[in-house]
């Protein structure tokens, strides 16, 4: 399996839910890679980096490591990599894809961190600006994803405070491939970007059937080629490096899927309270 580029596509906010089912969410992330890829004109399929942004208590990415070194994959191919924190996958007829393992926070103000390229599980409810140096020790590339009503009144005010502390490269924000395409951009993208803070978005698929077939539909292309032998780490420290925007790829929600996303969303909210 030969992981070839640049260029490659990266999906910057990557669930694998344990309700997905494995081969087809590979298999529809692989086509998805592939139609962005006719979409930006490139004259070949692209490989593609799923960027995992597990919660607390899931951990599907050793599942993954254990399969491969099991070969127990069916339908597709799973391979490990030198480092330990990385995957290699191919489906039949396709480009092959690394799948990066990282984690997602909640902090104590009820904002979303991203850790990419963190194995490791990190402690959730701690202050925003602690939890960013956490995942940076961690050797993980830090990202504050964009969620509807979440970049509001008063975590709005801390989130600009806490940016305008960080240095380029630091921290990033991620878009959303789960926003609306009637719903703009948040204005914080830009302002951060006046500040060097750039953009990583992903797809964030949600624990719902119809979400097992979004990874790779949404996100950013990555021009710059990638040691063979610790591709997260290269990855990482290119990213932090970088010093221009990156092209963005693919688009948003339609209204209907958006309105069911976030009433299911609450319902599961809501059921999670009754129980605890």
């Amino acid at each position: 399996m030969v992981f070839n580029g640049p260029p490659y596509l990266v999906d910057g906010h990557v669930h694998l839910h344990p309700s997905f089912e494995v081969e087809r969410f590979f298999t529809a992330a692989a086509n998805n890679f592939a139609t962005a890829g006719r979409a930006l004109g490139f004259s070949s399929s692209p490989c593609g980096i799923l960027m995992l942004t597990e919660s607390s208590g899931s951990n599907r990415f050793v599942e993954l490591q254990r399969s491969a070194a099991d070969q127990q994959a069916a339908g597709f191919e799973l391979r490990a990599t030198p480092e330990d924190r990385s995957l290699l996958v191919a489906v039949p007829g396709r480009s092959p894809m690394m799948v990066v393992a990282g984690r997602q926070v909640v902090t104590a103000e009820d904002l979303e961190v991203l850790a990419l390229g963190c194995k490791e599980e990190l402690r959730d409810g701690g202050p925003l600006e602690a939890t960013l140096g956490l995942v940076r020790e961690a050797g993980a590339i830090p990202v504050i994803p964009w969620g509807f009503g979440k970049w509001q009144s008063n975590r709005r005010r801390i989130l600009l405070e806490v940016l305008r502390r960080q240095s380029p490269g630091l921290v990033f924000l991620g878009d959303n491939g789960g926003r609306a395409t009637l719903l703009p951009q948040s204005g914080l993208f830009q302002r951060a970007a006046e500040m060097g803070v750039r953009n990583l978005p992903g797809s964030d698929p949600l624990p719902f059937a119809r979400e097992e077939e979004r990874a790779g539909s949404f996100g950013f292309v990555f021009d710059e080629p990638l040691d063979s032998e610790t591709p997260t780490t290269d990855l990482v420290r290119r990213l932090a490096r970088s010093d221009s925007d990156f092209r963005t790829y693919g688009s948003g929600l339609g209204p209907h899927t958006f309105v069911l996303n976030q009433v299911g969303m609450q319902i599961r909210k809501r059921l999670r309270g009754q129980r605890s």
